[in-house]
Order: structure tokens, then sequence, then C-alpha cells
């Protein structure tokens, strides 16, 4: 199942507190990412959608369509804090590391 920091959780609070519309939680979304496994994205969301699977980590809502749940397994939520860059990243364990020599860019 889907992994969060207690840094991605106070990071994922305080968007919603920041936010200039009222949010219930945040949404996680993946596209495919060719070889090397889907990528995935945030947004912040005000209710689950039909099919959605709500997770609650310390408060924070996170709402996932049922569908991608699979892709979610072994992968955590952080967020880093480097100097001025600042943002949420995913760890994906199981994400292929090397080429797939489909000939794409694969990234």
């Amino acid at each position: 199942m889907l992994a969060l920091t207690d840094r991605a959780v106070s990071a994922g609070l305080r968007a919603l507190a920041d936010a200039d519309e009222p949010a219930a939680g945040i949404r996680i979304t993946a596209e495919s990412g060719g070889c090397h496994g889907p990528r995935y994205s945030l947004e912040l969301e005000d209710s689950a959608a039909d099919g959605d699977r709500t997770l609650d980590f310390g408060g924070l809502k996170v709402f996932v369509a049922s569908a991608i749940l699979v892709s979610l397994e072994g992968v955590s939520l952080d967020f880093v804090e480097d100097g001025e860059d600042a943002g949420f990243v995913f760890n994906n364990p199981n994400k292929r590391r090397s080429g797939c020599g489909c000939g794409g860019n694969g990234h």
C-alpha cells in the first residue's frame, strides 16, 4: 500500500490550509510512463469521486482511483526541501531503472 512520510503529510495539510478554494484532500493520479511505470501527480480535491478509495494519513485525506491502487503498492510519497526548491517526490521501488530497449526515451 501507499506510504506517506511525516514531511509529506505536514506539507499536504499546509497545502490544504493555504488553498484559495476549500479542499477536502489530495488526489493522486497516474498516467502511463512507458517502460518505467506510471507517472504520478497530485492535485487538491474537494471530494472523493465515484470509485475512489479514500486513504487517511494523520488527518490528510488522499483520494485514489481504485484502478490505480495496485500501481501504488510499495510506493512512498515524501516532501523534499533542497535550498529554495521544494516539492513532493514519489519513490517507487518497482519502477525499472534501466533502459527497456523499446526505442523510446524512457521518461
